[in-house]
């Protein structure tokens, strides 16, 4: 026991003196001079002037493995194509402006604040600038020792002076090769694993890379087949595609095209028929692409591929690949489309008891020139080629971003400006956690909620401002949703204000313009309407079981001071069933009446009858 003990004792010491010598470099630039040094020298790398790389990608626990090819020119021209079968997307740069082709073929400039910072912090990195000495746009610091695939490593973080970016570099202790990269962006991180070194023109490369992405921590193996140096490369290679074949056509003579929406509980509902089959669909512009809900995909007998996992408004969600039929909207017709097939109707039927056919998101929306009429609940679509406004409302510029959402500049209480997302198919405005935090909401009064979107639930609080303010129009008084929780969705976003959706946009008609990036504000007939808001503090869903069930009361509103308790079901409202009202939404509507209104609930609670009196009052004053 005590040879045991002492040999314990040694190995300890040895460990703890091992770990003082390989800490003694805490210089960043002398752990990145051996580490230049150890894949070839200075001489080697700056000889680079071009690279060509091409490989297999395998996209873990998806079903889902192709191909992906790169070009880099110096100083700041690049190519990429990434294809696995149900995917294929292109973008590249051609050293004015960066640029990208969707899985559906459209061509989209980067030119969002975000995406040109991004694009000038990665020609810096091309040209190493990073690495070396006094490069003023960057700060380099020994961070600390970790371990990395199996391997004790240096860590050095790098900041910048062009976005948020943070980035920790791994070198191994023991021959100063890249093991391992962290990227934390404001939308999540990106980590990346260096194997398999070989020399290429006297610089050892790395031939398999290994990535995870989180928060949808999504796994990729990248293996490489080949890596040329300085191979001559055509220029025409780094341009986007010239001409782009159009997906939709108008009928003959005709530019724009009017179609009824349903405005249900805050979202616009259109209706559309693929295969024989009508069933509603929301218009979102929050949507990156257009979704078909899987049952409805199961029952058009659509083959469905892939599992993969993307960011909800709250949290991460799995979807797979699938190809949406040609469909007529109106006399629009749109050829066959890639879509991501999503469960929906599981949601729906909870918060709204509806069932939809899916999602028209950018894949549509970008198209076509849209205008939203709130008052009338009216869609008009124009042919973008020929769209002119002559209106007299405001034109603000709205960049599209590698989100494929449109942005807008809005101010809360004249003092906090900033870009918003541009969300149709979300029924409020939310602060994302970031913001709230770094500006002190989280701890103002407000209605604690639950928000729903794709991805699952989030504690969310609702709270009233003084005014909110969107191309030069003041609304008072607006309700304002802030995240409670960082989540893993895109509300998590630290640079973004937040996401604006229809309790704002419904007082106003909006002209959605992709192809020139503009967004067209007018006053709405509704714009001094004052809608009808929750004065109960409750949240009520429709259960599984056709019950309608309490899921939340907030503290110290008319539910909470009624003794509603979360869980009880709703049996009926002064004498009449759930169904004799009209279902959940009637009741919601009820819930929505006017202060002082009193009603006699009766609830089940434990299976046991219970009688309740609700005196509806102002939640907010």
């Amino acid at each position: 026991m005590n040879k045991i003990l002492m040999s314990c004792m040694v190995a300890a010491i040895f460990m703890v003196f091992t770990a003082i010598c390989t800490s003694a470099i805490t210089d960043p630039y002398v752990i990145i001079d051996k580490y230049i040094a150890a894949i070839g020298g200075w001489d080697k790398l700056e000889a680079q002037k071009s690279i060509h790389a091409a490989g297999k990608i395998v996209l873990e626990g998806t079903g889902l493995d192709g191909t992906i090819e790169t070009w880099q020119q110096e100083p700041d021209k690049s190519r990429q194509e990434f294809d696995i079968k149900v995917l294929k997307q292109v973008s590249g740069d051609n050293g004015q402006f960066a640029w990208r082709v969707d899985q559906n073929g459209k061509l989209q400039i980067m030119r969002d604040e975000a995406s040109l910072k991004e694009r000038r912090l990665g020609i810096l990195i091309s040209k190493r600038e990073q690495l070396k000495r006094g490069a003023k746009e960057f700060t380099v610091a020994y961070d600390r020792i970790d371990t990395a695939d199996g391997k004790t490593c240096y860590v050095i973080k790098t900041t910048n002076t062009i976005n948020s970016f943070v980035t920790y570099d791994y070198y191994d202790t023991t021959n100063f090769l890249p093991i391992k990269n962290v990227t934390i962006k404001p939308d999540g991180e990106a980590h990346v694993i260096n194997e398999d070194f070989r020399p290429v023109e006297g610089v050892l490369t790395p031939f398999v890379i290994k990535t995870l992405e989180l928060p949808t921590e999504q796994r990729a193996t990248i293996t490489l087949s080949s890596v040329e140096i300085n191979q001559p490369l055509d220029s025409m290679l780094f341009e986007p595609p010239s001409e782009q074949k159009k997906d939709y056509r108008f009928p003959a003579g005709i530019t724009k095209v009017e179609v009824p929406f349903k405005f249900i509980e805050l979202h616009l509902y259109v209706p559309l028929t693929i295969n024989g089959k009508t069933k509603l669909w929301v218009l979102d512009s929050g949507a990156g692409s257009s979704v078909i809900e899987k049952e409805f995909a199961e029952e058009l007998g659509l083959p469905q591929q892939g599992k993969l996992v993307g960011q909800g408004a709250t949290n991460t969600a799995e979807f797979s690949f699938s190809v949406l039929p040609p469909f007529d909207l109106n006399g629009i017709a749109f050829d066959s489309q890639k879509v991501a097939v999503f469960p929906l109707n599981e949601l729906m039927r909870k918060t709204s008891e509806t069932e939809i056919g899916g999602i028209l998101g950018y894949d549509f929306l970008s198209r076509l020139v849209t205008k939203v009429d709130y008052a009338h609940e009216t869609l008009t679509f124009f042919e973008p080629d020929s769209f002119v406004y002559n209106g007299d409302g405001v034109v603000l510029d709205a960049p599209l971003t590698k989100d494929n959402m449109l942005q807008l500049s809005i101010t809360v209480d004249d003092k906090y400006s900033g870009l918003w997302d541009l969300d149709l198919g979300a029924s409020g405005m939310d602060f994302f956690y970031a913001y709230a935090e770094a500006n002190g909401f989280l701890n103002r009064k407000g209605i604690e909620k639950m928000g729903f979107g794709a991805g699952g639930g989030a504690e969310t609080k609702s709270v009233q401002f003084k005014s909110v303010t969107l191309a030069g129009f003041t609304k008072k008084d607006p309700i304002i949703d802030i995240s409670l929780t960082k989540g893993k969705g895109a509300f998590a976003n630290t640079e973004l204000t937040g996401n604006a959706g229809n309790t704002l946009f419904r007082h106003f008609t909006l002209y959605l313009d992709y192809k020139r990036e503009k967004v067209i504000v007018e006053k709405g007939a509704d714009f001094d309407k004052v809608f009808p808001r929750d004065n109960s503090g409750l949240q009520i869903l429709s259960g599984t079981d056709g019950q309608l069930e309490v899921i939340m009361v907030a503290d110290g509103t008319p539910g909470a001071k009624a003794g509603i308790k979360k869980g009880d079901k709703v049996i009926s409202i002064d004498g009449k069933t759930v169904k004799e009202i009209g279902g959940l939404l009637a009741v919601r509507d009820k819930l929505r009446g006017p202060v002082g209104t009193k009603y006699k609930i009766e609830l089940a609670r434990d299976n046991k009858p219970e009688i309740v009196s609700l005196t509806l009052k102002d939640l907010y004053d």
